[in-house]
């Protein structure tokens, strides 16, 4: 059984009841602890503010529990997210943004420690950039072009990752090193 109140965070696992058909329940006591929370900031290499990033928040207790948060960061940078289960002392943190690699960290909560701030680092994407033309070399406005790694199949169905321009020229953003297939 899992509780949750406010801005408290994550009520005191009693663990499982089973209740039959036609049965009850009666007499389960929560007691509401305070959930933790983690705020910080996001930024490049070079200290500057990433705005927007998605940030996934999650981990599992030593009953196996499975928790998760999400918030993305203000224009400024800052996030914070409050109610984190007290039952997790170890959290994962993945970080997403159209303009940078994706970023997993690790964080770790003392016993009895309930805030923890924290400075989180992206590293700016690869960029693959180039020309659509047609076979005289005229340029191609508006081609969608998928992107797929090695051993990704492209279909027709493959959402674009990028358009052309007026010039036929492109730029997709983000991309980690390897082979790509466009």
């Amino acid at each position: 059984i899992y509780s949750r109140y406010s801005m408290w965070g994550a009520g005191l696992c009693v663990g499982i009841v089973k209740v039959g058909p036609g049965a009850s329940a009666e007499g389960l006591v929560f007691t509401v602890m305070q959930g933790r929370s983690v705020n910080g900031r996001v930024v490049d290499g070079n200290g500057n503010n990433i705005g927007w990033a998605q940030i996934t928040v999650s981990g599992m207790s030593e009953d196996g529990l499975y928790f998760s948060q999400e918030t993305r960061s203000r224009q400024d940078g800052s996030f914070q997210i409050k109610a984190l289960s007290p039952f997790v002392g170890k959290w994962r943190i993945n970080l997403e943004h159209d303009k940078y690699l994706d970023t997993q960290e690790e964080l770790q909560f003392a016993p009895g420690e309930n805030i923890k701030q924290v400075r989180l680092v992206m590293s700016a994407g690869l960029s693959i950039s180039g020309k659509v033309t047609d076979s005289g070399g005229a340029p191609i406005s508006g081609a969608a072009l998928v992107i797929a790694g090695s051993g990704f199949a492209i279909s027709e169905y493959s959402q674009a990752d990028a358009r052309t321009d007026a010039e036929g020229l492109y730029t997709i953003v983000a991309q980690t090193p390897g082979t790509y297939v466009i």
